[in-house]
């Protein structure tokens, strides 16, 4: 009690405390608002996935009526809704099938945000007899719209809403939504044409995972990761890891690594930064306490106690500025998103009519961030509490700082290089001081590098990790016949097009074990080398006939090599590389003639003859895969192959791609031009067609959006540099107040003040720049790691933004500059008696 109220009493001197008040203050509203803006960020990302598609744990397919059983006397599942898929053949509509999915309430409640939000017209259903069509099937069908009814199978329902489908002309089947009735769940798995699904909900969503292979083994389905490939096996992957569960248990995705690492070292960082700028002021105005603390011992106060007094004036007097913090950082969050709002509202969507929305105030942040800044206090007070409690009376009277200057020799000398070494002696006398000054004025330098190493990484690979082309406009289409010839050579004739190119290509899976031979000596040690696994995707690529003809003829080929495939006999020598800096080894070795593929999709396994070798992509089409071994033949050859096996059908269409080279000063009427002539063989919702002009304004939107609050932050970590700089370098004055009385006493003029203190800054200058140059080294390497080198430190650390760097560190300077006139200032309207008298 009584250690409490010598707390209380002690807090109450505020000229002491400000320092201390202040760098709290700062501490948190700063810390604050970067923890506002990621609960922000995640929040939304988390509220719009659980809108879109729900917070359900998993997704069983294809369920038979003894695994249904057994899933509703699970007592780990807390919620089992099951989704019926009725398969109508020969309906009365312009296309023959419908799929008719009928949804439990609950799963239209909870998982519907997707199709709500692709809803044209109407409502979801409401009712049993309520149904869902789509855009496509009232265009097609135009005896239906909103309200009428039509019938399914034997039941009618009334058509209640219209959404957006994506649904290819030559698709046979309509899609459609209803209501699952209790009926409809009693029987809900006797019919011939009708399939379940159920979504599922476990009483303890952490063990998701483990209850879900247990489930598994239980029905004697496959391997968890091979029911996944098919599609079979579904998890709410991004809701529960956004709860910390993850599929490989404590271990998270390499997804949820990249997403956050760079996120928890800034914030890392910037707890170092706060707890030594709270250090550095709580320690001067501890040994400003010394005195007292002399006092109490000399009463029979012991070193426990005087431990605990020290803590305890510490938290005292850092609740204040924690409890100011937590609502000045909620409003600084709220003022940078506004002014986020208020520019998309201003310059990129002037017509949008939403209102702003106040940043979400988290209670969870909220309590971090209290609990964080006590820790950062509690941390910063551990030193000067044990050193208090160590001292004994005589030294507490001195304090543990005495003034060890050589006053008088310095004086007497009046020169500059006298003055230069009381800068010295004080450095050194003051070193745990000014180290810390230094250490924090470092943290805060690398935490906006930080930010300027990840902008440097990112312009990085927008430069060198993204593969040139020489086109600018592609168009895709989709189709279950062979590509009009007719089209090719009308897309041909469209003026200003400097060149044109169709392919399409078919992918089969690569088998290790019957392509023993296959792969180069060099690739063999590369592999090794880089320690991956090799499990490439082999491509045939079909183009166009006399775009083959040309490439056997630019390799010197004739034609008897067209009853093989050209092998890109090319790969990667280390693919973490970025693109244009990648070397490139042989892919195959010089005896291979052949290589063993199987279709995933019928299981049939074939020969690809390999008839000739060539080393870069046929007119640079697309880049270079490191996990592809790309064939190449004509548009004929794979056609024939494809449609004689039967391997397009409405499930599985071919995919034509068209590259064309125009100038962008005609890319529009271009652009239109292709539409048009594709449109007369195509139809308009099989082909879409896309180029470096759109592409170019998506990235210019994108940049924009990201802009403010790049700058937003920017601004935020040049506030730390300045106040940090202030704050340390005033308080650090304030404490030596006594010694520069003594000084003035011995002769020191007011000029050789100044230059002592100009000194002193350079050699606090000096050393936040060795403390940065071995940080940011340090900074630079991890960044590097972390995208597996594709870019070496030295490329990162070169292309880092100096100038704005530069510019943190003349704010840090002004702080430090500004904190020595007001000291100056101070110190010299103040008497010597008066100064000396002082605590």
């Amino acid at each position: 009690m009584i250690i409490s109220e010598l707390a209380k009493n002690s807090i109450k001197n505020r000229r002491h405390s400000s320092a201390v008040f202040y760098s709290v203050l700062v501490a948190v509203i700063i810390l604050g608002t970067l923890l506002f803006i990621y609960s922000e960020l995640e929040l939304a990302q988390r509220n719009y996935h659980q809108k879109m598609f729900g917070d359900y744990h998993a997704v069983l397919y294809d369920i038979n009526e003894e695994e249904y059983k057994q899933l509703q006397e699970n007592a780990n599942i807390k919620a089992l809704e099951p989704t019926k898929v009725i398969r109508i053949k020969n309906a009365p509509f312009q296309r023959p099938n419908a799929d008719l999915y009928l949804q439990s309430p609950m799963l239209f409640y909870s998982c519907s945000g997707f199709i709500e939000s692709q809803l044209l017209e109407g409502s979801l259903p409401q009712q049993s007899n309520e149904i869902l069509v789509s855009e496509t099937f009232i265009a097609e069908n135009p005896a239906y719209s909103l309200g009428k009814i039509i019938r399914l199978g034997d039941k009618e329902y009334r058509i209640c809403g219209i959404f957006k489908d994506q649904l290819l002309s030559f698709e046979k089947n309509y899609l459609f939504y209803g209501q699952l009735t209790k009926e409809n769940t009693v029987s809900l798995l006797h019919g011939d044409d009708e399939a379940v699904y159920v979504t599922i909900w476990f009483k303890n969503e952490r063990d998701t995972y483990s209850s879900m292979r247990q489930i598994l083994r239980d029905f004697g389905r496959k391997d968890e990761d091979e029911l996944l490939k098919e599609g079979l096996l579904q998890y709410n992957t991004e809701y529960l890891e956004s709860k910390l569960i993850f599929k490989s248990g404590l271990i998270p995705s390499r997804n949820f690594i990249d997403h956050w690492s760079l996120r928890v070292g800034l914030l890392i960082c910037m707890l170092a930064l706060f707890a030594v700028m709270i250090y550095n002021s709580f320690n001067v105005w501890s040994n400003q306490e010394l005195r007292q603390i002399a006092l109490l011992k000399s009463v029979g106060m012991t070193p426990e106690q005087v431990h605990r007094l020290v803590i305890e004036k510490a938290l005292r007097l850092g609740l204040r500025p924690v409890l100011l913090g937590l609502v000045l950082a909620y409003l600084c969050t709220n003022l940078l998103f506004y002014l986020m709002w208020l520019n998309s509202i201003n310059i990129l969507q002037p017509e949008r009519t939403d209102q702003f929305k106040p940043v979400t105030p988290n209670p969870i942040v909220f309590i971090v961030l209290f609990f964080l800044a006590l820790l950062c206090i509690l941390l910063a007070a551990l030193k000067p509490a044990r050193q208090s409690s160590k001292l004994s009376i005589i030294e507490s009277l001195k304090g543990i700082y005495a003034f060890k200057g050589r006053i008088s020799q310095s004086i007497e000398k009046h020169g500059q290089n006298a003055v230069r070494g009381l800068a010295k002696d004080n450095a050194i006398s003051y070193r745990h001081t000014f180290r810390g000054l230094s250490l924090a004025m470092a943290l805060a330098t690398l935490i906006f590098s930080t930010v300027l190493i990840a902008q440097a990484q990112r312009d990085l690979e927008d430069k060198y990790n993204t593969p040139d082309s020489p086109y600018t406009l592609t168009s895709t289409f989709y189709t279950i016949q062979r590509a009009p010839r007719s089209l090719l050579d009308e897309l041909e004739k469209i003026p200003e097009i400097e060149a044109v190119h169709v392919f399409t290509s078919y992918n089969f899976e690569y088998l290790q074990s019957e392509n023993q031979g296959f792969i180069s000596d060099q690739l063999m040690d590369s592999l090794k080398d880089n320690a991956r696994d090799y499990h490439p995707t082999v491509t045939v690529y079909a183009l166009q006939d006399t775009d083959f003809q040309a490439l056997l003829a630019e390799h010197g080929l004739n034609g008897s090599e067209q009853n093989g495939f050209l092998l890109l006999d090319k790969t990667a020598q280390s693919p973490n590389k970025a693109y244009k800096y990648r070397t490139y080894i042989p892919l195959s070795r010089d005896t291979a003639d052949k290589i063993t593929v199987l279709d995933s999709k019928d299981q049939k396994r074939y020969d690809l003859a390999i008839a000739g070798r060539i080393d870069n992509f046929p007119f640079e089409l697309n880049p270079i895969s490191p996990n592809q071994i790309a064939l190449f033949t004509s548009l004929t050859k794979l056609e024939d192959f494809l449609f004689s096996n039967a391997k397009v059908d409405e499930k599985h269409p071919l995919v034509y791609r068209v590259k064309i080279k125009a100038d962008p000063e005609v890319l529009l009427q271009v652009t239109e031009e292709v539409r048009k002539t594709i449109n007369k063989y195509i139809p308009k919702a099989d082909f879409f067609t896309r180029n470096i002009l759109t592409e170019q304004a998506s990235k210019e939107e994108q940049y924009r959006n990201e802009l403010l609050l790049t700058i937003g932050t920017q601004i935020l970590f040049m506030i730390i540099g300045f106040s940090n700089a202030y704050n340390s370098f005033h308080i650090n004055l304030q404490t030596r107040t006594r010694d520069f009385a003594l000084l003035r006493s011995a002769g020191m003029t007011e000029n050789q003040i100044k230059k002592m203190l100009h000194y002193e800054s350079w050699f606090i200058i000096r050393r936040v720049i060795i403390y940065y140059v071995l940080m940011l080294t340090g900074g630079v390497y991890v960044v590097s790691a972390r995208k597996k080198f594709m870019f070496s430190p030295w490329q990162l650390a070169l292309n880092i933004n100096y100038p704005l760097l530069v510019l943190f560190f003349l704010i840090s300077i002004l702080g430090i500059w500004g904190a020595m006139k007001s000291g100056i200032r101070r110190i010299l309207e103040q008497s010597i008696i008066t100064a000396l008298h002082e605590e």
